[in-house]
């Protein structure tokens, strides 16, 4: 009997785990990296609670995942906010 992959709770998808996330200082944020049931890899931003305040979008390769996640975290220093609501 093969053993089931466990269910991302929060994509509702079954995924095998690829990296453990770092630990995580209280009040900081988390990026979690994961493998979906397709073989796609993704990150996600968790906040100190635990919810998910960002989320990448699907990768062919872990390399992918991993460069795309380093460029975005050496250049959110110097990002602008653009306010795009209306009112």
């Amino acid at each position: 009997m093969q053993k089931k992959k466990p269910i991302d709770k929060d994509r509702g998808k079954r995924f095998s785990r690829s990296a453990k996330p770092r630990r995580a200082k209280k009040g900081s944020l988390r990026v979690e990296l994961f493998t979906d049931e397709n073989g796609k890899i993704w990150f996600r931003v968790k906040s100190a609670n635990n919810e998910i305040i960002a989320m990448s979008q699907a990768y062919k390769s872990k390399a992918g995942a991993e460069k795309t996640l380093k460029k975005l975290m050496d250049e959110m220093e110097t990002a602008t906010i653009q306010d795009l609501t209306s009112g």
